[in-house]
């Protein structure tokens, strides 16, 4: 059964003189009934995320000087998660604690979430070597083969909203969603495939309808709405950008598969995204505003390619914007096998990338 409900003890990490950069928020934040209090591991995480994607939006306006003021800011949350919320030696140095509650008290609380901790770590927030010690925690505990399950200690009646613990012992899709983010950002594509992408794509091509919620062995709750559309909705997301990569942000188009398969040939075609891929030969088509015809030159980031290899790039379109300026016909994939240059997109545009 759960474990008990864990005590609030004394923090070893804060820092009282130390000026703190936190959101003092209740959560919790994705779990409605989960009670959470003060400088919380998932509000301050998802805020680290949510400040550096802000800051393209800012850049992409020309407000350079708030881009720069919300990357230092999400820096500066991210290093104080870090400084405060990481596990002590004696709970395993292993994961960041449900809350800290400030300098005064320097008392902490700890379910060990699930998803606050995939939140931190698909933002980027531990080390490496810390990612690996969560990833180790989790993928440890009794509840792995669910995708993902909410947390290692149970919520019970005291800790959740008017005592609801309907969500205190499920997996959600959108905690795989984090999951998935995290182990793409430290390449952990065998923990993706196997703990993640592959249990829920053969759960969806056997049921085409899941319920809103899993058990702790994997298997639907039978008791929770039917035919809920989290779980499919995260499966398509798994394929389009984790495996296959393809992500259309608002300063750029990144490309970068993610697999145990080195080739990494595929090709995505829905809607007006168009990706045709292989390690000779990438082929990109997508809208670039609202208007069908809108022609933007757009940086492109492909990875996965062969490395330190040179690559001639074309651009066919019915527009004549479908052209590219004169010298950049040519760009070499890095020792990583990235592949970056600029080139005008639109839904009549394609943009090819050929080895040389």
């Amino acid at each position: 059964h759960p474990h008990p409900h864990p005590h609030p003890h004394p923090h070893p990490h804060s820092h009282p003189h130390r000026h703190l950069r936190y959101t003092h928020s209740p959560g919790s934040l994705m779990i409605d009934v989960f009670l959470r209090w003060n400088y919380t591991t998932d509000t301050n995480a998802m805020l680290v995320g949510f400040f550096r994607e802000f800051a393209k939006a800012e850049d992409a306006v020309g407000n350079t000087t708030g881009a720069s003021d919300l990357r230092t800011l999400s820096d500066t949350i991210a290093s104080a998660i870090n400084d405060h919320l990481w596990a002590k030696d004696d709970a395993g140095a292993d994961h960041y604690v449900t809350q800290w509650d400030g300098a005064e008290l320097n008392t902490y609380r700890d379910f060990v979430d699930y998803d606050a901790n995939l939140i931190a770590a698909a933002h980027g927030i531990p080390t490496e070597a810390n990612a690996s010690a969560l990833f180790k925690r989790i993928d440890g505990g009794r509840c792995r083969a669910a995708a993902t399950f909410v947390s290692e200690d149970y919520y019970g009646p005291d800790d959740t909203t008017d005592g609801n613990t309907g969500d205190s012992w499920c997996a959600m899709g959108r905690v795989g969603w984090f999951d998935a983010n995290a182990r793409k950002l430290y390449g952990d594509a065998s923990g993706f495939e196997t703990y993640l992408l592959e249990p829920l794509q053969t759960a969806l091509l056997e049921s085409t309808w899941l319920h809103e919620r899993f058990s702790c062995d994997g298997t639907q709750q039978l008791n929770r709405t039917a035919m809920y559309f989290e779980y499919p909705s995260i499966v398509a997301m798994y394929l389009s950008n984790i495996k296959y990569g393809v992500d259309i942000q608002i300063d750029g188009v990144t490309i970068s598969p993610f697999s145990t398969d080195a080739s990494n040939k595929f090709v995505w075609d829905m809607g007006t995204v168009h990706v045709a891929f292989s390690q000779q030969e990438v082929s990109v088509s997508v809208p670039r505003g609202v208007d069908e015809n809108a022609v933007r030159v757009t940086p492109f980031e492909i990875s996965s390619l062969l490395p330190n290899t040179t690559y001639q790039l074309s651009v066919q379109g019915e527009s004549a914007d479908c052209a590219l300026e004169a010298g950049t016909a040519k760009a070499t994939a890095d020792a990583a096998g990235v592949l970056t240059f600029a080139a005008p997109v639109g839904y009549r545009c394609t943009v090819t990338a050929t080895k040389a």
